[in-house]
């Protein structure tokens, strides 16, 4: 949504071909640590979601509310078979192993 001023701007961006990546966003009721960005999993475990970022850490002008908003980050190839599932199952699967991540 684009005023018709700004029709370059436009052009470029529908231009621009974005990747496929389903981002699981966690709103908490408390803040996590304020000295952890971000949390990673074992990469033994191979698991579909191999990190997470703290906003609230991050950017604390981004969560105004003082409580952590939590993204889970699925990469490559793991990432492909998050395409087909429904948005209850990406979260199931992102609530999973952001819990193995994120101690308490």
């Amino acid at each position: 949504m684009m005023p018709d001023e700004l029709d370059a701007q436009r052009r470029f961006f529908d231009s621009v071909l974005y990747s496929a990546l389903p981002m699981a966003v966690f709103f908490l009721d408390r803040p996590l640590r304020k000295d952890v960005l971000y949390y990673f999993n074992d990469p033994g475990l191979r698991r579909t979601f191999s990190f997470a970022t703290d906003a609230h850490a991050k950017v604390p002008e981004m969560c105004p509310s003082g409580k952590s908003a939590v993204t889970g980050w699925a990469v490559y190839p793991t990432s492909l078979g998050l395409l087909k599932e429904s948005d209850d199952e990406i979260l199931k699967e992102a609530k999973e192993d952001l819990e193995l991540m994120i101690p308490g």
